[in-house]
């Protein structure tokens, strides 16, 4: 849950995490992290310097979904590890645009993040709250959330492609590649709904040569073009519900599914990572027992992508 609070100058944003302080704390001030997950739902960053230290300078520019690019600068003010962060953040034009302050508190649950924001006037947080603050606080959040969730036990597998970062993103994004090698070998597919943006929706069905079928979901959360698709998996039912594993029942109901790219020499390497939402401590092992087999059936289906990919290069 994330909680929003304000006050005549200030925004203050809480949510719980079900991760160690020193993780989370790392998550604020590692480059290679932080590029992950910081700002909202569909950006991307670029970071030209990460200096955090008190008085070291971060810049970097956030690439919007609608290709606009917001360049930013923060300098640090105060760094207590693993309790808090405080800055100015603004940009060369215009700085600060308001103070922050990132406190990290230990709890039953986790770890307990509270960011305060602190405008220089009461009409500047009026401004920053019409421009979006709200929302995009609470998706950075989340955001951060998903990056802590696969950066801990999660099943993880990798590939490189012989292709450009841009044709494997199309891959995973769009129906016309979809339908030619989702699911696993052997599988035929039959792509529903193939709305693939934050809030979107794919269903889908997979037929057996014997005839069995299964159904399957996918609810998107977040997509940045072209390096990132997170979204939720799930088995469901011909309507669209979310259903049980048909192979085991104690199968966790819900999957946080990650996909990041990254490009070089005209490679792209692929790293799908997957947990479990919410589950049982029986569903938490069943997950692990089952990730030799999951090896394998994600596997045969990157096999399927990777074919398909060497008929569009």
């Amino acid at each position: 849950m994330t909680v929003m609070t304000q006050t005549d100058r200030e925004l203050v944003i809480t949510r719980v995490f079900d991760a160690p302080r020193e993780l989370v704390f790392d998550a604020f001030l590692d480059p290679k992290n932080i590029a992950r997950w910081w700002g909202p739902r569909g950006f991307r960053n670029t970071i030209h310097e990460m200096d955090p230290r008190p008085g070291g300078v971060w810049r970097y520019t956030m690439h919007g979904p609608d290709g606009t690019d917001y360049p930013n600068k923060i300098i640090y003010d105060e760094i207590v590890r693993p309790e808090r962060i405080s800055y100015g953040h603004g940009d060369d034009k215009v700085f600060p645009m308001f103070h922050a302050t990132i406190s990290l508190e230990e709890t039953a649950g986790g770890t307990k993040v509270t960011l305060y924001i602190l405008c220089n006037s009461a009409e500047e947080r009026e401004e920053f709250v019409k421009f979006g603050a709200v929302e995009g606080g609470e998706q950075n959040l989340q955001r951060l959330g998903e990056h802590l969730a696969v950066s801990r036990g999660a099943f993880t597998i990798s590939r490189t492609f012989d292709a450009p970062r841009g044709l494997v993103f199309k891959a995973w994004t769009e129906r016309e590649h979809l339908m030619h090698w989702w699911g696993p070998a052997a599988m035929t597919m039959e792509l529903l709904t193939a709305d693939i943006r934050p809030g979107g929706t794919m269903h889908y069905s997979m037929r057996s040569p014997d005839g069995q079928e299964m159904w399957g979901k996918w609810a998107i959360r977040d997509v940045v073009v072209p390096e990132r698709l997170v979204w939720i998996n799930s088995f469901s039912d011909a309507e669209g519900n979310v259903t049980r594993a048909p192979f085991a029942p104690e199968f966790p109901l819900e999957v946080l599914s990650v996909v990041t790219l990254d490009e070089h020499d005209g490679k792209t390497t692929l790293t799908m990572q997957g947990v479990p939402l919410n589950p049982t401590e029986a569903e938490r092992k069943l997950f692990d027992a089952f990730h030799a087999s999951m090896q394998m059936g994600w596997g045969a289906t990157l096999d399927k992508l990777d074919a398909h990919l060497s008929t569009r290069s």
